[in-house]
């Protein structure tokens, strides 16, 4: 064999091992997509600190599927503080004002400038978990409360 025959026949065996390795990868147990129920809610986190809730439809090697989005949009919120006096006066009376949490259930897509079928699809790189909410907890059921008021 020549030594030209001799470099096409490498170069085709490096092809086919490259071409079964690729078909192996795609065929690897356990890739492809996850199928989840669209009845059960999950949590989503993601890596900028943000949590969106909703029906996990699929999850793949590249994007997580979640349908119904909702996020907590979370400000501070002055409120005088009942009951106590930090002094009085004839003409007025000051309360210490005491900030607290506001946490604003927002559905994703549905503000007037950004509309949408509120369907989120995350980069799965960008995703540091998600969990199932149990139908009795508080996020759930606010997400409820705002369905039946629509």
């Amino acid at each position: 064999m020549t030594l030209g025959k001799k470099l096409a026949v490498v170069v085709l065996l490096i092809a086919a091992a490259g071409t079964a390795t690729i078909v192996l990868r795609e065929q690897k147990p356990g890739g492809g997509i996850r199928i989840f129920s669209s009845q059960s809610w999950y949590a989503v986190h993601v890596n900028d600190g943000q949590t969106y809730f909703g029906h996990l439809l699929s999850v793949s090697d590249e994007t997580l599927t979640l349908e119904d989005a909702h996020y907590f949009e979370v400000y501070e919120s002055a409120q005088p503080q009942g009951g106590a006096t930090a002094a009085t006066s004839t003409n007025f009376q000051i309360q210490p004002v005491v900030p607290q949490k506001v946490y604003n259930l927002i559905r994703r897509g549905s503000d007037d400038t950004f509309t949408s079928d509120h369907t989120m699809f995350i980069e799965r790189r960008a995703v540091l978990f998600w969990e199932k909410l149990d139908q009795n907890s508080s996020t759930v059921k606010n997400i409820e409360a705002s369905k039946k008021a629509r």
